[in-house]
Parts: structure tokens; sequence; C-alpha cells
């Protein structure tokens, strides 16, 4: 075998124990939740984090050389180019500590660049390109060096789909043709299985093997601890913390560009009247976003695109429904002070709006399936007038469902409309389903002998409302020989606190508004000159 990467007991306050073996000229990908330690481990080999154990290349030890010593590429997920500097002298700065004359620097730069194919950009500055581009600089900054490893934090996480696909057959590409070792982190599960020709998956500092898609089920060991690595050909196993690939992510609705607009020109119609009299507008800045708190992320897509309308650029994001923990920097960006200002507190608002919602929703939907795993929980539509949304954004980003999107296009019977009908309940029963007989029929009721009256007539679903667990359990079992049984729904005071007894009764759906209801998640937001 090849001697490549190697790690030994490889540790610090986020890595425990890591051992792990990559072959030279092997391309891995390294999966796993927010704070899993997968960024502290590229920079733990980098160079750029203290750390106990042993790290190899080559079969010799490089734990004690400084990181310009070790012949590794290092692209981080801000990807840190300098944007006073042209994509040119980015390059050349990686350059300095090696013994060539000006010339020869030069002509390594302008070829180096030819074959990424951005040798057009080579005077611009980092400002005035695209992501995609801005990512192409980022990788040809990290091979101008000529290393022999190349580390890559979620080089493609800002980028649409479209240019995201063109650039990992890029990097495979580099990848071949530098004869390069590539260890790669991402948080797409198609990208780590598609790209790499092992995965391994981080869980609390610790390395797992990834199985393929077809597999994910069996669990089988763990590789991570003080024991030797496996080989390439042992059964992989992946760690159960993360998402489970046949559980295909809803998609989640985006802001149109117009709610966007309207939002900036709510917040700063005519810019920042600040920077506008302080004079400092046109001053090159950096912006990140950070959680305060641990959260579940979401309108990090529209924030990035309101800083983009405002004239910014994004160097990095985090998608929403992605897990962090205080301190994670979910998005940065690089701009003009007026742009930055401009767009900064509304996304800040909106982010910290929506990751609320979301932050709830998650708790109630873990609390609830750690007792019933298949248990659907739906939030109704008391969102607060005019943010519908991005509500349902976060709700979804949360793991929750949408209980209704409005009165139209749903039926569901309130006491509030029974009083109108007497009680013929069959008769009503059987008319609205004459009336519209391709919807299911929903009943709402605080009456068990009622709910189960109305489940005999032919009712879809019985929607409890604010009955105590063990009522609700004793509904589930009154109707649990209808033919067909109806859905059970408890709604009306489902929390963080009471939603695992409610799961526990057997009932199929919990319906909620109570994610819609709290404090905001708490965000940071750093502004530095640039």
């Amino acid at each position: 075998m090849n001697a490549g990467l190697t790690l030994e007991g490889v540790c610090n306050g986020v890595l425990h124990d890591v051992d792990c073996r990559i072959e030279r000229g092997a391309f891995v990908t390294l999966i796993g939740p927010s704070g899993a330690g997968k960024s502290t481990l590229l920079k733990a080999v980098a160079g750029l984090v203290r750390h106990a154990g042993r790290i190899l290349w080559g079969g010799a030890a490089i734990d004690k050389a400084a990181p310009h010593a070790r012949a590794i590429g290092y692209v981080p997920q801000d990807l840190c180019l300098f944007p006073h500097r042209s994509v040119a002298g980015n390059l050349l700065l990686a350059l300095e500590r090696q013994r060539l004359d000006p010339a020869a620097r030069q002509a390594r730069v302008a070829a180096l660049l030819e074959q990424l194919r951005i040798g057009h950009l080579a005077e611009r500055r980092p400002t005035r390109i695209s992501g995609g581009e801005k990512q192409r600089v980022a990788l040809a900054r990290a091979l101008i060096g000529a290393p022999s490893l190349l580390l890559l934090d979620e080089p493609f996480s800002s980028l649409d789909d479209q240019t995201r696909r063109h650039l990992q057959g890029e990097v495979k590409r580099l990848h071949e043709e530098f004869g390069l070792t590539t260890l790669m982190v991402t948080h797409d599960l198609d990208e780590a299985f598609a790209l790499g020709d092992e995965v391994l998956a981080m869980h609390e500092g610790r390395l797992k093997a990834a199985a393929r898609p077809a597999s994910l089920g069996e669990v089988r060991g763990d590789h991570g601890g003080c024991g030797p690595a496996p080989p390439r050909t042992m059964r992989p196993t992946i760690s159960p913390a993360l998402p489970h690939p046949s559980r295909k992510e809803p998609h989640m609705p985006d802001l149109s560009d117009n709610d966007l607009d309207r939002l900036l020109a709510q917040d700063a119609p005519y810019g920042d009247l600040t920077t506008q009299a302080l004079e400092i507008g046109g001053k090159a800045g950096r912006m990140s976003f950070a959680a305060r708190d641990k959260m579940v992320l979401c309108g990090s897509e529209e924030a990035a695109r309101m800083i983009r309308r405002a004239g910014g650029e994004i160097a990095s994001v985090l998608p929403s429904g992605s897990k962090i923990e205080a301190g994670t920097v979910f998005l940065s960006a690089v701009g003009p002070a007026a742009a930055l200002h401009k767009a900064w507190k509304v996304s800040q608002t909106l982010v910290e709006y929506a990751s609320g919602i979301a932050t709830r929703a998650n708790r109630i939907v873990e609390a609830a399936r750690a007792e019933a795993p298949e248990l659907v929980v739906a939030c109704t539509r008391k969102n607060f007038p005019g943010t519908k949304e991005i509500s349902i954004k976060a709700v979804m980003a949360g793991g929750a469902g949408i209980h209704r999107l409005g009165l139209s296009e749903t039926i569901l019977v309130f006491p509030e409309h029974r009083v109108f009908l007497g009680d013929d309940i069959e008769g009503w029963m059987t008319a609205l389903k004459r009336h519209a007989p391709e919807k299911k029929i929903v009943v709402e009721s605080d009456d068990l002998d009622e709910a189960e009256a109305l489940a005999k007539a032919g009712a879809d679903v019985i929607q409890l409302e604010k009955l105590e667990p063990e009522a609700v359990a004793e509904m589930v079992r009154r109707v649990a020989d209808l033919t067909p049984r109806p859905v059970v729904a408890m709604a009306g005071g489902v929390n963080e606190a009471n939603a695992a007894r409610y799961a526990a009764t057997g009932c199929d759906v919990l319906v909620t508004s109570a994610p819609y209801f709290g404090r905001p998640s708490d965000v940071k937001i750093t502004i530095e000159r640039g």
C-alpha cells in the first residue's frame, strides 16, 4: 500500500482519538452534522490547530512542521481570498515563501490560471467575480504550491446546482491531473458518495466509515476510538446521528425576489444614512453571521440573496435545515460597506425569526418521534399575518409539516360550523362528501362521545381539541376497530414539554401552533474592514 495520510490518536477539545489511514491518490469525502469536528480535522492536518497524537504524510511525521512546509493545499469554507488583491495577486502571495524569481512566479501563476480556465480573471478582484469563479481561484491558490495533499472544506456549499455540478467535475479532474490525495468535507450525501473513493462520517469528534445509501440501515461497528483504521474492503457503517438518506428532505419554499426587495425597501429604502453621512460606503468590508446558541438554521438563503441584491457578494452559506452549534459561522459575505450595512439588520432579523420557529418545531418533532418515530407533527396556519412564506419554510426546516395552508383548499368542520347544522350528523356528512368527493373530511371536537359519533358517521380525520393525553388514548381505542379507521389528530396545547406524552397515546398526528410563539434565535453579526 502506498503511504498516504495517517492519523494516530489525534485529539484536542473537539476531536477524540481519531485514527485513520488514507491511501495516496485516494479521493476521500467526510460527512457529518454541523459541529461534529470535520473542519477541525482538516485544520489539524493543515497545521492550523493544536492537537495530541500523530499525523503522518508519506510515512513521515508532519506534526512539528509549519503549515507552509507540509506540502498541503487547503481551501477553507470562507475561501479567505484577499478582496484588495487581484486574482493573480492572491496566488502570488501564496508563492512568497518559495525561492522563485519574480518572472518564474508570474509564469507559474499565469499557467495555472489558464489550466483552471480562469486566465481572463487574473487582474480582477475577488469582489468582482462570481461564486463559481471564486471557488476556482481558491482552488488555484491551494494548488499553486504544487501540493501532494488537498484539503477542501465544503467547497460547493454556496453555489447554485448547475455551478456545483460543473465544479464537482472540475475538482475530480484536477485531482487526477495533479496526482493528488484529496480529503473533502461536505454536508451533501449524494455529493459525498458520487465523488469519494471512500466516505467517512464524523460524529462528536469521532470517525466512522459511511455506507453507501443502499446499505445505510445497517450499523455495524465503529471506526473511531483507539483501534486501527479499517481496511478499504471493510463493510462500512454510518453514524445514526446523520440524517437517513432514504428519508428525502422536503423541498422548502423560498421567498421571491419581490419579497426580498420589499423587505430591503422597508428597512433601508435609500440606503443607510449613517453610512452615507460618514462617507464610508465605498470601503471594502467583510460580514459574518454566527449562531450565539444551538439552533436549526432557516432563512440563510434569503439573507444571502438580500446581501447580493444590496450589492454584496457571498463567500459561504449553510442551507436552511442545518443544525448548528453555538459559534458556528453560517454565512459570510464581502462587499462595500454601503451594501453590507443596507442588508445587515433586515437579513439578521429574518434569520433570527425563522430560525426561532425552525428550532422550536424541531424540538417538538424530536420529542414526539423519540416516543413514536412515524408520528407526523403538523403546524397550523397561526403564523403572524403576512409571514406565511417564511413561516412555512421555517416549519419545514425544523422537520415538521403543514396542517393546512388556508381555508380554501381543505375541509375542516369546527363546532363553529356545526352550530348551524343540527343533530343530523350523517345527513350533513353525506352532503359534504357529495359536494367535495375528492377531499378528506376533518372534524374537530373536544368531546369523546361526539368525536366517536363523528368517526362512525364517516369522518376521515378526527381532530381532538385540547384534551389530556389519557383522553386521546381512549379515543384511539374507541376507533381502532372502525373500517376504515379514521386518522386521529391531537390539536390545541401541544408543545415541546408534552409532545412525548401525546405521542405515546397512539394518535397519528400532532397539530401545533407552538413553534410560532417564542423568542427568536440569537445571531451575532461581525463586520470588519476588508
